[in-house]
């Protein structure tokens, strides 16, 4: 299973009244204001992150390398089509615009109040890394490539 940015959007916003979010404005609209809390940082697998709706918000947050080094947005996520849980996160290749280095997100830390997800690798594996079309699912074999890459590296 695959999300990408604009899919399935009327699902991904469930109608709430005002008083059932504090983050929601006159109209129900969602304000970009600060979170009412500041998560914590957390591994990828913990709680809500299987969820759709939390998956789909990953887009736009700074994928950093091991180091801490900023590598560049988000801009797709690839999900394990038995469970839900996020299975691989995509980096824009900076050559074409619909290819991404695909990151294997088994061992990532999100933290939600930076807006940013730490990856166990080093930048120059990532940018190494296979690159994949983000407008379709990725195949068996091209997971085993993925994953072949970071082994080897």
């Amino acid at each position: 299973m695959s999300i990408g940015p604009g899919a399935a959007d009327a699902v991904l916003q469930p109608a709430r009244t005002q008083d059932s979010d504090p983050r929601l404005g006159e109209q129900g609209e969602r304000c970009l204001g600060a979170p009412t809390e500041i998560p914590e940082a957390r591994p990828a697998g913990a709680g809500d992150s299987a969820s759709f709706a939390y998956i789909w918000q990953l887009f736009g947050y700074t994928i950093l390398d091991r180091s801490g080094a900023k590598m560049g947005p988000i801009t797709r996520v690839w999900t394990d089509t038995a469970s839900g849980h996020l299975k691989f996160v995509g980096l824009a290749t900076g050559r074409l615009r619909r290819q991404a280095h695909v990151i294997p997100a088994g061992d990532v830390h999100i933290d939600d109040h930076e807006r940013s997800m730490t990856v166990a690798y080093r930048a120059a594996t990532i940018r190494g890394a296979p690159c994949h079309n983000t407008d379709v699912s990725l195949k068996n074999d091209q997971e085993r490539k993925v994953y072949a890459h970071y082994d080897n590296s």
